[in-house]
């Protein structure tokens, strides 16, 4: 017989609740009925389960949370419609595991902003045409470990085009 096997746990079983809050504010406005407006919106979220770098242990955080922002100008009528929007969000923990660093390192996504561009233009009742620019200043990406000059890669993926019709029967 084999002796009995003895399991050391190096996790929490229970893990506290963790209180998060935030608010969101945001504005849709079209001037005069001209076609011409603006959509802004932010979110501001805070919690208590943040990670915490100088404690080298296991420890209960939740990954993703912070704050964001958009601000989209547009002009739209029955046939043309112009979008142009600036996305953006703050720096945030993404989780823990650095392979090649060993083990459970922290991970960190750096605030990051971009710039996408949508045009569409109905040619006749049934047929559209349009064009999507995503990341049109082609930003990067930034992914650090527990130091922000501790880079992990970074990301540069382009610009992207899509240019396209549609037709609806």
């Amino acid at each position: 017989r084999d002796p009995p096997a003895e399991i050391h746990p190096t996790n929490p079983e229970n893990n506290p609740e963790p209180l998060v809050d935030g608010w969101e504010l945001t504005d849709h406005h079209e001037f005069c009925e001209s076609g011409v407006g603006v959509i802004v919106n932010a979110t501001f979220v805070d919690g208590d389960v943040g990670y915490d770098n100088n404690t080298l242990g296991a420890q209960f955080a939740l990954s993703g949370l912070s704050d964001s922002a958009n601000f989209i100008g547009y002009y739209e009528n029955d046939m043309l419609g112009v979008r142009l929007a600036y996305n953006w969000r703050d720096t945030f923990w993404s989780g823990n595991g650095q392979n090649n660093v060993g083990g459970s390192q922290p991970t960190y996504v750096d605030e990051y902003g971009q710039w996408d561009l949508n045009a569409s233009y109905w040619a006749t009742d049934n047929l559209q045409l349009f064009l999507d620019v995503i990341n049109v200043t082609d930003e990067t990406r930034y992914v650090f470990g527990r130091q922000k000059d501790q880079p992990l890669f970074a990301v540069q993926q382009g610009t992207r085009y899509n240019i396209g019709v549609r037709y609806k029967f």
